[in-house]
């Protein structure tokens, strides 16, 4: 995700999506987000910004890059499934002894004394569960994004070398 997720809140806004051919490997799927704006602790901003669009009729939400969101549901159906979400604030966010698991099973790098997980360790561990793509893109930003003096630069590059 570059900057903001983009949402709407007319169903048939995503059906025109859902709808659109695809190639036989792919899955339509619908996500359906619950969120509060009252929510405490850390939220990073969403918004309704139909009033700034070309296209109101949308309802077009808009949810900053870097925003959490617990599934709560997933509805197999055809021709798409459906996944519920809520968003969520960074205090109700488990994914860190979630990254720390995968982290010990499939061997990515300890950051820091707070185990925070990094893009690169998130790599690192999708590159041991062998999905090289992902953990190309993974490698790829991190390079791209991070500042010629950045001292761990040389990792990254070395992560896209491993990758190819």
């Amino acid at each position: 995700m570059n900057s903001f997720l983009s949402t709407s809140l007319q169903q048939s806004v995503a059906d025109l999506y859902l709808n659109r051919n695809t190639c036989d490997d792919e899955v339509n799927i619908l996500f359906e987000i619950n969120a509060d704006p009252k929510l405490p602790g850390g939220v990073l901003p969403f918004a309704n910004v139909s009033r700034f669009s070309q296209f109101p009729e949308e309802e077009e939400i808009l949810f900053m890059a870097g925003s959490i969101f617990h599934i709560t549901d997933v509805i197999s159906g055809n021709p798409f499934s459906t996944v519920k979400m809520e968003l969520c604030s960074k205090e109700e966010n488990d994914l860190k002894p979630l990254f720390e698991t995968l982290r010990i099973e499939y061997g990515g790098e300890q950051v820091g004394k707070d185990k925070e997980a990094s893009l690169n360790s998130f790599g690192i561990v999708l590159f041991n569960m062998e999905r090289f793509e992902i953990a190309d893109r993974f490698f790829r930003r991190i390079y791209y994004e991070s500042s010629n003096d950045d001292p761990n630069r040389v990792r990254y590059a070395m992560n896209i070398g491993n990758v190819a």
